[in-house]
């Protein structure tokens, strides 16, 4: 839960959660190390500089933490070269992270684009 917290304050910078080999995948198929995960984040945090993640369910068992509920933000700048359309998302989210000593050493992000690009109301980028 700190680590989306982080995320959703702009302050994955600042987050020392993470362990050394940090592997990411978002959407699903996008494999990101630390520096590629935070270039993500805070793409995404400026073209949803609003937005939240709201969790239904978080579940922990073993080294893995689930988190499944919806992101919810207003697209107020570029993203993945689609213009600030100015509307408001809000798509599922399902997470799992894996935790060493303390530390997220996987995380695995998986939201819903599809829905997300028919909210803008645009069609999805070539690299989405």
């Amino acid at each position: 839960m700190a680590f989306n917290e982080a995320f959703d304050r702009g302050g994955l910078r600042g987050f020392h959660g993470i362990g050394a080999a940090f592997e990411a995948r978002v959407f699903g198929a996008t494999v990101l190390d630390w520096p590629g995960f935070l270039a993500f984040g805070e793409a995404f945090r400026e073209g949803f500089p609003d937005g939240r993640h709201v969790f239904d369910f978080v579940i922990a068992e073993g080294d893995s933490v689930a988190t499944i509920g919806h992101y919810r933000g207003r697209h107020t700048h570029p993203f993945m070269g689609v213009a600030a359309t100015h509307r408001e998302v809000d798509f599922t989210v399902m997470h799992v992270d894996r935790v060493q000593d303390g530390r997220i050493v996987e995380h695995r992000g998986i939201g819903d684009i599809n829905a997300m690009w028919g909210q803008l109301g645009v069609t999805p980028p070539a690299a989405a």
